[in-house]
């Protein structure tokens, strides 16, 4: 959702792991947005089934709710469902966990470093998206140094997005028209969409994680939004795109369009459903929803 200060782009960056079908080596390889590639393997056992976590829109930070929202988050007690959905996560071996976004509430750079060490300290692999939320003193803290990437995962890869407005736009966002929610829907700039159409070059199938989703708010009909019509075009023509995932809205729903899953997550923070999380079972990438009561 809306940070209230002014949003300038940053970049993700992220390690990832390659499970090699067949075999008893795990190759931890990564490609990041320039070309850079490192690799090293090491041994380990491959299971058949593998899962992954997901959460979205955790606003860590040390604010209390927003009482103008109908369903506020609760900033402060980040930690606690964290932890809560980490230790549920590990109990069913689950390591890696994708994060559609808006990790901190204020963009604040010492929270943003304690979510990474809780994370760590957990012995989860955190594949971050970047959110609204996440200004440039989140960057640092949260490791992130490249706009998009992808993670290869056996044989699924998982491709990062950053749909957010682009910091000359959101120089003066809370005087801009751009402050009026209607708008505030981001877009993918070229340089991603032809990176994009190369990295769906692969006999992997493939998991598109972005923060804002394409399409408009439930409220308000939940329609297509034609901005993101090239990019859509080319994730469906790739003919590799299985499920994309998005959190921003603060909702939960799920549809098909042209063929493809499109997904989003209620925040982890959220009032009445604290500590929401999902399972993505990459066998079939069908999605378990766990929603929070609390």
């Amino acid at each position: 959702m809306r940070a209230r200060r002014k949003i300038l782009i940053f970049t993700a960056f992220i390690s990832g792991a390659c499970l090699l079908a067949g075999s008893v080596f795990l190759v931890y390889k990564f490609k990041t947005a320039d070309g850079r590639k490192t690799e090293t393997t090491q041994k380990e056992e491959v299971k058949k089934d593998v899962k992954i976590g997901w959460i979205s829109d955790v606003h860590a930070g040390k604010e209390k709710p927003d009482k103008d929202r109908g369903f506020p988050s609760f900033p402060k007690e980040y930690k606690k469902y964290l932890e809560k959905v980490f230790s549920e996560m590990k109990n069913e071996e689950i390591n890696t966990v994708i994060n559609t976004g808006d990790t901190t509430n204020r963009s604040d750079q010492k929270i943003a470093g304690k979510v990474i060490e809780l994370t760590k300290a957990m012995g989860i692999n955190m594949i971050i998206v970047k959110g609204n939320h996440d200004g440039p003193q989140t960057s640092a803290a949260l490791g992130l140094t490249q706009y998009y990437y992808y993670y290869d995962l056996g044989d699924v890869r998982i491709i990062v997005l950053d749909d957010t407005f682009e910091s000359e736009k959101m120089e003066n966002y809370w005087e801009s028209e751009y402050a009026n929610y209607d708008e505030y829907q981001g877009f993918i700039n070229q340089a991603q969409l032809e990176w994009l159409k190369e990295t769906l070059k692969t006999d992997k199938k493939v998991i598109v994680a972005m923060h804002i989703p394409v399409f408009t708010a439930e409220d308000v009909g939940g329609q297509f939004l034609p901005r993101y019509a090239e990019f859509e075009k080319i994730i469906r023509e790739s003919g590799k795109v299985k499920l994309v995932i998005s959190g921003h809205d603060h909702a939960y729903w799920e549809r098909e369009y042209n063929g493809i899953r499109y997904k989003s997550l209620y925040p982890l923070t959220q009032k009445t459903r604290k500590g929401t999380y999902a399972i993505i079972n990459l066998a079939d990438f069908s999605v378990e929803y766990r929603i929070g009561n609390e």
